[in-house]
């Protein structure tokens, strides 16, 4: 009778053990499918007409600075030809960037941000093939984050004009993109992270344009 008592009082252990297991495993489960599904949307959400427009006049602005600054000093042909691309291409986007800001009453960002005026400070410093590393490093950063910030507005932007011109822009900075990986690679650089140029964090990431763009957001 005591053998079978304690073996009933196992039994009712075991299966209490393994209810509260299993329950402990569906709770976490659900609780990473909320997390993943709030991270989801969170990333697909696009930032305001009036952020989008301040963070893509600075990211045009610094495109066509470093450019310029690369026409002069990079030493690599496949390195100053994309540097002619990227002030050609960034130049009449921010034409149109700002046509459209000045007709909605938004204000764009003429000035490039702390962190970039440091950098193109250290660029001004530097040349031959550290300096073709470096800027195409940055180039990398800074389109992925471009392509980022375009692609979630032209989704999910609450302004039509602008989300018809991120639409629009969108294909050309992807081509930035692919061409400076491919750059980069050439010159050693690397073709995914790094400090560069850029501003933010993706490995294909990033995101924002930095601390400070990040604040704006």
């Amino acid at each position: 009778m005591l053998k079978h008592r304690l073996l009933t009082g196992f039994t009712v252990l075991g299966l209490a053990f393994c209810w509260h297991a299993f329950a402990t495993a569906q709770e976490e489960k659900g609780t990473e499918s909320r997390t993943r599904e709030k991270r989801t949307s969170s990333e697909g959400r696009a930032v305001s007409a009036k952020t989008f427009v301040k963070k893509a006049s600075r990211s045009g602005v610094e495109e066509v600075r470093f450019g310029k600054l690369a026409e002069e000093r990079a030493t690599n042909p496949e390195v100053r030809k994309f540097a002619q691309h990227m002030v050609k291409d960034h130049t009449r986007a921010n034409k149109e960037l700002l046509s459209l800001a000045e007709q909605k009453g938004f204000m764009p960002t003429k000035t490039m941000d702390l962190r970039h005026r440091a950098m193109a400070e250290k660029l001004s410093r530097m040349e031959g093939a550290s300096f073709d590393r470096q800027y195409m490093h940055g180039q990398v950063r800074d389109h992925e984050e471009a392509v980022a910030l375009f692609e979630g507005y032209a989704q999910n932007g609450e302004d039509r004009d602008l989300k018809a011109f991120a639409a629009k822009t969108l294909p050309t900075l992807q081509e930035h993109l692919r061409m400076a990986r491919d750059i980069t690679a050439k010159v050693g650089g690397g073709s995914r992270t790094g400090t560069g140029t850029g501003t933010g964090t993706r490995t294909r990431t990033g995101t924002g344009n930095g601390t400070e763009r990040n604040r704006e957001r």
